[in-house]
């Protein structure tokens, strides 16, 4: 397991199949706390708890945490068990069974917890070790699922033979398997062959080898499944798991015929393939990358499982995912993934959020990374880049850290003022107890297709400080078309009709043209004209007003011929029209 950064996420120590004797485990970390791994243990053996609800250091026999309460290496409590190796960041354990070893008769496991100790990014490594008794017959299955698809390829290992036996064949539930490769003639006792799932007849039956000299059961029970599999990734390992517009996202589809292609679809959207549409291998698999809608208003906001359509065989069943994708339009940002284009004074540091919550508080931080930096100067600042995809209307939305040590946060975007004298300075939390604010909500912006900056500008919240924090976690970027996010996957809800922008008229127009708009309630409106570089060309409205109808004269003499964007803001909404001047 590799940066594992959720807090209580589980760590798969081992896992083992057959009949045997657990012997134990050994466990590596590189982490900048020994106080990294402090959860619950289970060890499992047949499905059945062997031990379960301590904490994962004692399973080692060493202290409660890897450091203690002094600050110095807990070492362990029992001979030749626990902490047996700190260099600077670099923890080992190891716990053998040698003389109390676990049995086995179909499957072990061993899960760990991450704990919400310090800092929680590193390195996971772990060895296990057990003996398995050697079966006669051993059936592996390409996606180690115990279970194939149509056209999985099944290699079957036999051990035990009697050398100069030929293996002929072998048959799921009567059914011939075409055999692909491998050795079919025991030499040294032991014969490999590599078969074919078919592609019909779902269910469980046993799998039979046919020999030369007669037929043996490989396995009483084989589950095989004729419909294909669709499974998929997206690929952002941002905390929430929900897909924005233009996310890539990886398919793998099982159970197809060689050379066949097929066409995934999302709520009705056939989604493109990345490069070369992909077919099946011979073993039956189709695996490459979709992409969403580039545009959020091309987006359904809905969830919703996958479907792979085949498309050359007629009536071939479609494959739908076992896992639902939720697609939203807004895009969450962990604040440590944005690059940081440049400081003025204080000391930008990367820490663990969860280390400094509240006791009573169990909720995750998501990711747990926050960026933290101290000011000491009123303005001193953190800028970072935002990359946007395609240009629109787009709300940005915060969430910081409140703590005793915080103050007030200026935010800017590209130069322009979106947040002033937010107030992160909470007297409730003691020294070095950090909460998460509740959503800060932005301005909205039109922002171009192109990288963006965001600035963060700290400052005193009472006279008596003289360095303050600022505690960065993440952002959420907002498109003008979103709603909500879904609990199921109910009908499209649209925005609340406040109030409609009529197309210009006439466009195109030289000199001037006239802008309608109805409210449907009172309101601050405001309706400006901007070029295509996001630039305001001028401000016609600017003034709160009661519901009615309005109409504005858009004029500019100095304007060149071009495309134009009039946008129509009221508190809760945002609507555009496009405006064509031609000299």
């Amino acid at each position: 397991m590799n940066i594992p950064t959720r807090r209580y996420d589980g760590f798969r120590a081992a896992e083992f199949y057959g009949k045997g004797n657990y012997l134990g485990a050994y466990l590596e970390m590189d982490n900048t706390s020994g106080q990294a791994l402090e959860g619950d243990e289970t060890l499992l053996a047949d499905g059945e708890v062997v031990r379960a609800g301590v904490g994962t250091p004692e399973y080692f026999n060493a202290s409660y945490n890897w450091v203690g309460p002094n600050g110095q290496p807990a070492m362990a409590r029992h001979f030749a068990h626990g902490v047996v190796t700190i260099t600077n960041n670099d923890y080992s354990a190891y716990r053998y069974h040698f003389s109390d070893a676990v049995p086995f008769s179909d499957s072990l496991s061993l899960d760990f917890e991450v704990g919400g100790w310090q800092h929680l990014t590193g390195n996971y490594r772990c060895m296990s070790l057990a003996y398995l008794e050697p079966k006669r017959f051993s059936v592996r299955d390409q996606d180690s699922s115990h279970t194939s698809t149509g056209g999985e390829i099944l290699t079957i290992f036999a051990r035990g033979m009697v050398n100069g036996r030929v293996f002929n064949g072998v048959t799921w539930n009567g059914i011939p398997l075409e055999l692909v490769g491998g050795s079919r003639v025991v030499t040294d006792s032991v014969v490999t062959v590599r078969a074919r799932a078919p592609f019909a007849s779902s269910g469980v039956g046993a799998l039979v080898a046919q020999f030369s000299d007669g037929v043996e059961t490989i396995l009483p029970a084989w589950g095989h499944r004729a419909t294909p599999t669709l499974e998929f990734r997206v690929q952002r390992d941002e905390i929430d798991g929900y897909a924005f517009a233009g996310d890539t996202i990886a398919i793998t589809l099982r159970g197809y015929p060689a050379g066949e292609s097929a066409n995934v679809v999302f709520e009705g959207l056939t989604l493109p393939w990345i490069g070369t549409e992909p077919d099946a291998s011979e073993d039956g698999v189709i695996a490459g990358r979709v992409t969403l809608p580039s545009s959020p208003a091309e987006l359904p906001e809905v969830r919703a499982k996958l479907t792979a359509q085949a498309v050359s065989v007629e009536g071939f069943p479609d494959a739908v995912s076992d896992e639902f994708l939720t697609s939203i339009r807004l895009q969450r940002i962990e604040i440590e993934r944005l690059t940081v284009l440049g400081s003025q004074g204080g000391s930008l540091t990367e820490l663990c959020a969860c280390d400094f919550q509240g006791a009573d508080t169990l909720d995750p931080w998501g990711r747990m990374l926050v960026k933290r930096m101290q000011v000491d100067t009123t303005g001193e600042f953190v800028t970072v880049a935002l990359p946007v995809r395609i240009s629109g209307n787009y709300r940005l939305n915060y969430f910081f850290g409140q703590s005793f040590e915080a103050g007030l946060i200026r935010v800017s975007i590209d130069d322009s003022l979106d947040l002033d004298s937010v107030r992160v300075f909470s007297a409730l939390n003691p020294q070095g107890v950090w909460e998460r604010s509740d959503t800060i909500r932005g301005n909205w912006h039109y922002l171009d297709a192109d990288t963006h900056t965001v600035t963060f500008a700290g400052d005193r919240a009472l006279i008596f400080q003289d360095t303050v924090e600022m505690i960065l976690d993440q952002i959420l970027l907002e498109s003008e078309f979103h709603i909500a996010i879904p609990e199921s996957a109910p009908e499209r809800r649209e925005l609340p009709t406040l109030a409609t922008l009529a197309p210009a008229y006439p466009n195109p127009f030289n000199p001037s043209t006239r802008l309608r708009f109805t409210l449907n309630t009172s309101a601050h409106v405001k309706l400006e004209v901007f070029n295509l570089l996001g630039q305001s060309v001028k401000t016609l409205v600017d003034a709160p007003m009661t519901a009615g109808e309005y109409e504005s004269e858009f004029s500019c003499p100095d304007c060149a011929s071009g495309l134009y964007l009039a946008r129509l803001s009221l508190p809760n909404t945002m609507m555009t029209r496009k405006l064509l001047l031609l000299k």
